[in-house]
């Protein structure tokens, strides 16, 4: 789906107004008529599914006719209309109370139209009460076509107000300075994606990469002394269990051999060499019967990570792309994925068992999409303890009762202090802060503990404990 997020329409009387003389006023051209009908058509020739439609009260007046229309257009399911207030009049409270009753998702305010500056007292009050409601706030920042100096919205503004204001989401137009790139640039350089991981105290982060991957990007990262982390790769060899000739094809011409099997472990040989400390696995039904291909592969790669000092963990129960026109407009991934089957414990418990048979069994960790294997695989780790692990609540279970669930499994069938803690396991730098959502969910659990005198009162014990779920057993458990 195409979202396109800054789009303007006025009511149908007054487009015929308001788009000659915004033309005029900017030297800008316009693409559409200014309805809504036109911004829809033009959405249709353009390949866009859906519009942020960006509404101005430019003067107090304006609120209730701006506001009405905001609310009109939520007929159309092609459309997302954001409200507007002007700070400092007399109805901005109630019109923000009135839009959030109405299902608006948020608001415009634009500092030059309606001269404000985005840090003043009045603006203010606007974003704490955005804050409470749910209500993104969307400004226009840096020079406006139609206006002169003085600039209402600058970058050293939006860092004030984003700092003073945490709870409420901002959404500074025009990459947050329009025509003040340079300045913007220098003014949020401590926003970029390293300034955050940095301050977010990363110390160790873990890619997914393909075994055919060159780590062209892994090398550069390792030769840039400005990034204060190390970036490993990880080892996803899933293309290569599943019958795809090609790739197989592919990864064996680039090794020069004609064994699959000699082809991932020369890749694996790569991999380390470049500081791959993990490899991953996902199966949607995980299958390991003697004699088929696939148990092969994964007995030989067990005793490859083995021997290589490589963990090997493994996501169960995904169902991939169900949505086939989903998967036939975006591709794989996209989001049409759900919770699977459960896993055969005994295929599993038989593939760990052959590895620790002829000990060659490496650092694992199990992870379930189906909650209802949760009590399955805590016990299975145990059984293989302390090699193997019941793993941290993932994708669909990643949320405050997901993560009290498996916390719970750990405690009741598992042993926590020795739990490797959350991952992030995603392609969204915003998931980062799922460690931290975690953290607090498990020092709330442990609190509750002590108050019911199931734990001991403790301080120092359980912050040893934290500080290991936290930190201190990855570093151990994979060898950082």
């Amino acid at each position: 789906m195409i979202i396109d997020f800054h789009t303007h329409a006025f009511p149908d009387f007054l487009a015929p107004r308001a788009i000659p003389t915004l033309a005029e006023n900017s030297g800008l051209t316009p693409y559409h008529d200014g309805t809504a009908a036109g911004l829809i058509a033009r959405m249709d020739k353009s390949g866009i599914d859906r519009s942020v439609v960006l509404n101005i009260a430019t003067n107090a007046h304006q609120e209730l006719s701006v506001n009405r229309f905001a609310v009109s257009l939520l007929e159309s399911e092609r459309l997302i209309p954001f409200g507007s207030v002007f700070p400092g009049s007399d109805t901005w409270e109630q019109t923000l109370d009135y839009l959030a009753e109405n299902g608006i998702r948020g608001i415009k305010l634009h500092p030059e139209y309606q001269n404000f500056d985005l840090d003043c007292d009045e603006a203010f009050k606007v974003y704490e009460k955005c804050g409470k409601l749910g209500l993104l706030v969307s400004f226009h920042s840096g020079h406006d076509a139609a206006f002169t100096t003085p600039i209402h919205t600058g970058p050293d503004r939006i860092n004030r107000v984003c700092t003073l204001f945490p709870q409420t989401t901002f959404i500074a137009a025009h990459f947050g300075g329009y025509d003040l790139w340079e300045e913007t640039a220098e003014k949020l350089k401590d926003y970029d994606a390293v300034s955050l991981l940095e301050k977010m105290n990363v110390r160790v982060l873990c890619t997914t990469d393909d075994p055919a991957d060159t780590l062209e990007w892994h090398k550069k990262i390792a030769a840039d002394p400005s990034i204060p982390f190390r970036v490993l790769p990880s080892f996803r060899p899933d293309k290569y269990l599943g019958g795809n000739p090609d790739a197989e094809r592919a990864l064996c011409e680039k090794y020069g051999t004609d064994s699959l099997t000699e082809a991932l472990e020369k890749a694996l040989d790569y991999f380390c060499e470049n500081g791959c400390r993990v490899s991953d696995h996902g199966f949607s039904k995980f299958a390991y019967v003697p004699g088929t291909k696939q148990a092969e592969l994964l007995h030989f790669l067990g005793k490859a990570y083995h021997a290589h000092g490589v963990a090997m963990q493994l996501h169960l129960g995904p169902i991939r792309n169900q949505n086939p026109r989903l998967y036939e407009t975006l591709g794989p991934d996209a989001g049409g994925d759900s919770v699977g089957l459960t896993t055969d414990p005994f295929q599993l418990g038989a593939f760990l068992g052959d590895l620790e048979r002829e000990n060659s069994l490496p650092n694992t960790i199990l992870y379930d999409l189906n909650p209802a294997d949760n009590a399955m695989l805590s016990t299975m780790a145990v059984n293989f303890a302390p090699k193997v692990q019941f793993g941290a609540a993932w994708w669909f279970n990643d949320t405050i009762r997901g993560m009290r669930r498996q916390i719970d499994e750990l405690m009741e069938n598992g042993l926590l202090a020795k739990s490797v803690g959350m991952l992030t396991d995603s392609r969204s730098f915003s998931s980062f802060p799922r460690h931290e959502y975690y953290r607090r969910i498990l020092c709330q659990k442990l609190g509750e503990l002590v108050e019911s005198g199931q734990y001991p009162a403790d301080e120092a014990a359980l912050g040893k404990l934290v500080e290991n779920v936290c930190c201190k057993n990855a570093e151990t458990f994979f060898g950082f």
